[in-house]
């Protein structure tokens, strides 16, 4: 007997020795019992996590072959896949379907395997690993790593709706280049079992109408379902009710509204969107303009409708009034409207018309070397040029200052002054009619290229002396007028403006239109030159004189009111007959102030206790001539 023989005998004779004794045969037991435990325990809660995860019976499943077929896959035979077909997926991948469930899912179960890598030798081929994702209705619900070349399943919790649903597979590879790798994907099995599925919040928007004029408005109504909050957002903010309807206020430009209502369900939104057009203005033509009213300071009273009534119910048709250029623009390129915003909506509202006079010069934009205040003349006239541009285009035809305010009367912007008497002190620090002229034609330039209906008015002059009378703060107006066009103002103008005052103390009507060489009245086209006769002598006979201020105070003796009210029924009266003669402006419509020293106290048609001069009446019945 070998050696191998006997050792073999020796062994066996030891192992039946060893199981005789009862104590090794007892330790063997409880070791079997306990193996046996584990596996056991092992095996009820695999069996429990796989009941949590897929309770309740199959209620729907697509097989893999049902789905999509991207470029490079191909269906197979699998005697062990569901139905004995998959696909096999090359990396990447990527495939999709569609499944009807009959009633609601809460689990989910992705039956696939992967394949050995083809490289390696054969006692040691390469496990496949393979990234694989599943997602539902666009979100993803399992994503992992597939290592097993047999069929796997890979399950999980979800909560799907009976109702359609869009099923989608993706497939990576992450292995080594040189070893090809596949998936194959077998089924997708859906569980359920009796649970409530909440659904997801309605939402409903609507807008009545959906198309307005600018300065309309609209009623936006919505309610919602499966909601518990809404909140609006774009044209509107903030949170709403559930349900609900509310007023838009005044549009000016087309708006969209969004509404979000959120709930256990989830979030849903819907919006709507109002449509706003533009108004369409009507045509103006030459003439329209009144011709007749007052010059008055809107902005400076506490009462302006009351104070804006007595000049509609003078029979006044057109108003002079200042757009302040230091006001609205105190910072360079900061506009601040509200001012003649609200001039244009008070004499708008009252059909009358606005003669603006745009003037005076911000801080920022003074010459330098003047210090004084905003009559400080202007460093540069192209920055002029852009403030009266803005003002064309707001408030001229179709501005938008119109578009914003559809509902008022129209009546546009369609005269604008350029400056108010810069040959006296308000042109500092010193008359300088080549400087104005340059203003002139950079203002005249920059409203024409907005609109050329817009008349432009060179500002009204005021009178001081005879012709040649010159001081370092103040010059005659004819002579102011002749270097203006010595200096090329024609052309740049439709118009003059003059403020033909001539009062003094004790002046009465007739003495005031009686002629003399220093007389303003005379000086219209009487005196030699004249502001005629230069308008003639330069070119421009076929343009007229605007008296943009005209007027005589009550106080200090200037005039009594009779004489006052005289002088103003005579000066419509000549003004009319002059062929020549443009729009007439009185100074002024109230009395600013009570102190009868001051003469700015006293050229209003109206007393300052809202009493009614002689004056008044006289221009309410001239007016109407």
């Amino acid at each position: 007997m070998s050696n191998n023989s006997r050792a073999y005998k020796k062994g066996v004779s030891k192992m039946i020795s060893w199981l005789k004794n009862p104590i090794n045969v007892k330790f063997l037991n409880s070791r079997i019992k306990l193996i046996l435990f584990i596996i056991i325990f092992a095996g009820i809660g695999v069996w429990l996590v796989w009941h949590s995860l897929a309770a309740g019976p199959l209620v729907g499943n697509i097989q893999a072959e049902q789905m999509s077929l991207p470029t490079g896959a191909s269906v197979i035979n699998d005697s062990y896949a569901s139905g004995g077909q998959a696909i096999m997926l090359t990396a990447p991948g990527e495939t999709s379907g569609q499944i009807t469930l009959p009633s609601n899912a809460t689990s989910y179960a992705l039956v696939v395997k992967g394949t050995k890598c083809q490289g390696g030798r054969w006692w040691r081929k390469y496990s496949s690993t393979q990234n694989i994702s599943f997602s539902v209705d666009g979100n993803q619900v399992l994503g992992t790593s597939v290592n097993s070349s047999r069929w796997t399943t890979y399950s999980g919790s979800i909560n799907l709706a009976s109702t359609n649903h869009s099923i989608k597979i993706t497939y990576t590879n992450t292995g080594t280049s040189s070893c090809a790798q596949s998936l194959y994907l077998d089924v997708v099995n859906f569980y359920g079992k009796a649970v409530t599925v909440t659904p997801a919040p309605t939402v409903a928007l609507n807008a009545s109408p959906t198309s307005l004029t600018a300065g309309a408005s609209a009623t936006i109504t919505w309610s919602s379902t499966n909601a518990t909050s809404c909140t609006a957002s774009s044209a509107w903010s903030g949170s709403k009710v559930l349900s609900g309807s509310t007023t838009t206020g005044a549009l000016n430009a087309t708006s969209t509204y969004n509404l979000s209502c959120s709930g256990s369900g989830g979030t849903s939104t819907a919006s709507t969107t109002i449509t706003v057009i533009s108004p369409i203005f009507p045509p103006l033509t030459t003439g329209t303009m009144g011709r007749f009213g007052y010059s008055v300071h809107i902005n400076r009273m506490s009462d302006q409708s009351t104070y804006t009534n007595y000049a509609v119910n003078s029979n006044a048709k057109t108003v002079r009034d200042d757009f302040m250029w230091s006001s609205v623009e105190s910072t360079r390129g900061s506009y601040n409207w509200s001012g003649p915003d609200k001039i244009m909506t008070t004499i708008a509202s009252r059909n009358l018309d606005l003669l603006a006079m745009v003037g005076y010069t911000p801080q920022w934009a003074w010459v330098a070397g003047c210090t004084t205040s905003d009559k400080c003349a202007p460093a540069n006239v192209t920055d002029y040029a852009t403030f009266v541009t803005k003002v064309a285009q707001r408030y001229g035809p179709g501005g938008t200052f119109w578009t914003a305010n559809p509902t008022l009367p129209y009546h546009p912007l369609t005269a604008i002054e350029i400056w108010n008497e810069p040959n006296i002190g308000f042109w500092l620090p010193t008359p300088d009619p080549a400087k104005y002229t340059s203003l002139l034609r950079a203002g005249y330039n920059a409203i024409k290229s907005v609109n050329s209906q817009i008349q432009v008015i060179s500002a009204g002059l005021s009178p001081y002396g005879s012709y040649g009378m010159t001081t370092t703060t103040t010059m005659n107006p004819v002579t102011y007028l002749e270097k203006m066009y010595q200096n090329g103002a024609a052309g740049y103008m439709d118009a003059v403006g003059f403020h033909p005052y001539n009062y003094a103390p004790g002046r009465t009507a007739d003495s005031m239109f009686a002629y003399h060489v220093a007389s303003a009245w005379s000086q219209l086209n009487q005196t030699t030159p004249s502001i005629r006769s230069l308008m003639t002598q330069y070119g421009d006979s076929n343009k007229k004189i605007w008296a943009t201020e005209i007027g005589a105070p009550t106080t200090a003796n200037m005039a009594n009111e009779t004489e006052q009210a005289n002088f103003a029924s005579r000066s419509v009266s000549y003004w009319k007959s002059y062929s020549w003669a443009g729009n007439y402006y009185w100074y002024d419509l109230r009395d600013d102030c009570t102190d009868t020293s001051n003469t700015e106290c006293g050229y209003g048609a109206v007393r300052y206790n809202n009493t009614f001069k002689p004056s008044f009446d006289a221009l309410k019945t001239s007016y109407t001539q």
